[in-house]
């Protein structure tokens, strides 16, 4: 075809953070690629009866979003560049992104796939929500189940299951939300929730699943980087020591332990100030992003 095309097979995503797929063509006629003369489009393809939905598309040079907040940047597509953003990534959308670029006469499509995880701070309470569209009639189940590498039970607490009504939309069909309540556990690691559709109209029953990440609590990980900079400070440039210093702006004594009294001449002053300026401020960083 004279395109090439580059993609990676497979993308992990955090459940409901921004997401950006990959698509970008080489080796089109210099210097840009003519997008009045070319057709982008991309489709989604999930384990949902097996079906194939476009999500967006650029036909000569005019865009069609059939996603909410979806979009492809039209300098970046004169770059050969095609990567789609979609927003606020949702359970459902897991599955196969297909890209589709036409130049003139010449064709290339790729895939990836997403797959997804979601962090929870130990201890803490998130929901996991399952959304079906547009399904007739209205009868539906919609099951959850766990997978855990410490046990084969596979059953998750019925009353951390809530199951919405379905919502009748103007052309017949219905929609439906069902949601888990999760509140992990270090053991809970790794855990994998699936989502499990049964309706008449699938020829198989849809899967939608992600993958648990349980993060530590915001005192734990408060800890860890206090005995970082412990060792930074105190062992790693000792002639420079300021840990008394730095005691007074954390408020955290217990986690330093000096064995010896700062030195500040008028010779070293000014490098061991600049010692504690950088990590002070690194220190300070990190705390607001927790």
């Amino acid at each position: 075809s004279g395109l090439l095309q580059n993609m990676p097979f497979r993308k992990t995503a955090v459940l409901g953070t921004n997401v950006t797929l990959q698509c970008k063509i080489s080796d089109y006629a210099p210097p840009e690629l003519d997008i009045k003369k070319s057709i982008f489009i991309w489709y989604l393809e999930t384990s949902e009866r097996n079906k194939i939905e476009k999500l967006y598309s650029v036909v000569a040079g005019e865009h069609f979003s059939n996603r909410d907040g979806s979009r492809l940047d039209t300098i970046q597509l004169k770059n050969g560049n095609a990567s789609l953003f979609l927003p606020q990534i949702q359970l459902h959308e897991e599955g196969k992104y297909i890209c589709v670029v036409i130049v003139a006469s010449a064709k290339v499509e790729g895939a990836t796939i997403l797959d997804l995880e979601l962090e929870i701070e130990k201890g803490s309470v998130k929901t996991l929500t399952c959304t079906v569209n547009k399904f007739y009639p209205d009868s539906i189940v919609i099951l959850w189940q766990k997978r855990s590498k410490h046990t084969s039970d596979k059953s998750v607490l019925v009353e951390d299951i809530y199951m919405g009504s379905s919502v009748r939309n103007d052309d017949g069909t219905y929609n439906i939300t069902s949601k888990l309540r999760l509140q992990p556990s270090s053991q809970d690691q790794g855990n994998v929730y699936n989502c499990i559709v049964k309706h008449k109209s699938f020829a198989s029953y849809p899967v939608y699943s992600v993958t648990l990440t349980v993060t530590g609590t915001r005192y734990e990980r408060f800890n860890k980087y206090q005995l970082t900079i412990k060792w930074c400070l105190c062992f790693g440039v000792r002639k420079y020591s300021l840990c008394s210093t730095l005691l007074e702006e954390t408020h955290h004594p217990k986690y330093f332990v000096c064995t010896e009294r700062p030195v500040v001449t008028d010779k070293n002053w000014s490098t061991s100030h600049k010692f504690y300026i950088y990590f002070k401020i690194l220190l300070l960083k990190s705390i607001n992003e927790m």
